[in-house]
């Protein structure tokens, strides 16, 4: 789940077995596209609830033991209503054009950064 206090988010989950996306999906030896698809609903889900994470890559999403994914490291996220000018922060290999440009983010930040973690593993 998801809380905040203050001006800090907060990300608990259940304990997860296996590695990050890009360390599980070569050990797979897959495409892993159903495995993709976790973390595309996850963000979908975040993007209905007027989360941003902005630093969506493959180092931030783990697998459990029935192979589903999660999204992690919530540390650069914020809320819609506590938007303002973007500072930058995440890995800027996965940052959108105009989170570089210091713009407001939007959900589409993070679909550009998703299909870069895609094409990436």
């Amino acid at each position: 789940g998801v809380s905040r206090n203050g001006e800090k988010n907060f990300f608990v989950s259940p304990l997860m077995e296996n590695c990050n996306a890009r360390e599980y999906l070569e050990r797979l030896k897959t495409d892993g596209v159903s495995e993709l698809f976790d973390i595309a609903r996850g963000l979908k889900y975040q993007h209905d609830n007027d989360i941003r994470h902005l630093d969506v890559k493959p180092d931030n999403a783990i697998f459990d033991g029935q192979h589903r994914a999660l999204v992690t490291d919530f540390g650069t996220c914020i809320v819609r209503e506590l938007e303002g000018k973007d500072h930058g922060t995440g890995t800027r290999l996965y940052m959108s054009p105009e989170r570089l440009r210091g713009e407001v983010p939007t959900p589409k930040a993070n679909v550009f950064a998703f299909a870069i973690t895609m094409f990436e593993v």
